[in-house]
C-alpha cells in the first residue's frame, strides 16, 4: 500500500521551522532564505513565504525532516512525520498548536 507523508506538530504552540530547516527547504527549492529579525521567510517569484505556507506534505519538508530529525523543529514545535494511505482525503486538525492528521468526512447541515 503506498502513504503519503505528513509533518506535523507534537507539542503544544505551533508548527515552526528552524533556521536550519529554512536553509535546508530554499536549497532544495532554489527559494532565497531570509532571517529578519528573527522572523524567517522564502522568497520565491518576489512571493513572500513562511513555514506554514508551505504544504505539510511537500518532498522538500519532508526530506528535511527525516535528515535533520529534531533539528527541523523550531521553537515552541516537535515536528513530527506521520504516515497515512494514499487514498486518504486528509486535514490538519489543531488545538492550541497540537496537531494531528484527520480524515476528511462528509457532513451536512
Amino acid at each position: 500500500m503506498d502513504v503519503v507523508k505528513i509533518a506535523i506538530n507534537r507539542d503544544y504552540g505551533s508548527f515552526c521551522l528552524s533556521d536550519e530547516a529554512y536553509s535546508f527547504v530554499a536549497k532544495k527549492k532554489g527559494w532565497l532564505h531570509v532571517c529578519d529579525n528573527e522572523t524567517n521567510y522564502w522568497i520565491d517569484n518576489s512571493e513572500y513565504l513562511y513555514d506554514v505556507d508551505i504544504a505539510r506534505n511537500d518532498p522538500a519538508l519532508i526530506q528535511c525532516i527525516e535528515t535533520l530529525g529534531s533539528a527541523a523543529s523550531g521553537r515552541y514545535s516537535d515536528i513530527k512525520i506521520v504516515e497515512i494511505p494514499s487514498d486518504v482525503d486528509w486535514y490538519i486538525e489543531e488545538y492550541d498548536g497540537l496537531e494531528h492528521v484527520a480524515e476528511r468526512h462528509r457532513t451536512w447541515r
